[in-house]
């Protein structure tokens, strides 16, 4: 029975060690949750989330640590995309707004990830250096204390604003 034990318990942690390690590829498809990492410290480490599910327009990618089902995402080979459903099921995909803001659309293709390390959690698509957390001072309905993300150029960011890394952590995966 002791041998048993622990063949079975090897051979789980080898299964889900290559789960976790395996490529993407056609047909993968992940729960993510989505993180930054900064030298801020009062958002390194703080997930991200959206507040609504607009059928047109970008819903803003906000940072912190909000557990909802807003903030549940979902990787697949090169895409991240949000999944709801009220009687239609409606993907939204990661992906920039014209003013530069990161977050999900619903109709869009969605920034296309180059690379993912699933070790490190490190996401690599189009842009992705030039990440800073921004006040949201826009919305009146958000305190200045509530950060979005957004594109900009190191010499064009806002003041307050703190760079920002994308990172993923995967909850689980089917291949």
């Amino acid at each position: 029975m002791y041998k048993f034990t622990l063949f079975l318990a090897a051979f789980l942690s080898l299964f889900f060690q290559s789960a976790v390690a395996a490529p993407i590829q056609p047909g993968f498809r992940g729960n993510v949750t989505l993180y930054v990492k900064s030298d801020n410290p009062d958002i390194d480490g703080q997930t991200l989330y959206t507040l609504n599910q607009q059928e047109i327009g970008l819903n803003r990618l906000y940072i912190g640590n909000y557990v909802d089902p807003k903030s549940t995402f979902f990787l697949v080979n090169s895409a991240i995309y949000q999944e709801f459903s009220d009687n239609v099921k409606i993907d939204y995909y990661v992906t920039y707004s014209p003013e530069g803001y990161l977050g999900t659309e619903s109709g869009s293709d969605g920034i296309t990830i180059t690379d993912y390390d699933a070790s490190t959690g490190a996401f690599q698509f189009s842009g992705d250096q030039f990440l800073y957390a921004v006040h949201v001072v826009d919305l009146p309905a958000y305190s200045a204390s509530q950060y979005a993300i957004q594109v900009h150029s190191p010499a064009d960011a806002p003041e307050g604003s703190s760079k920002v890394e994308l990172y993923g952590r995967l909850n689980w995966a089917v291949l």
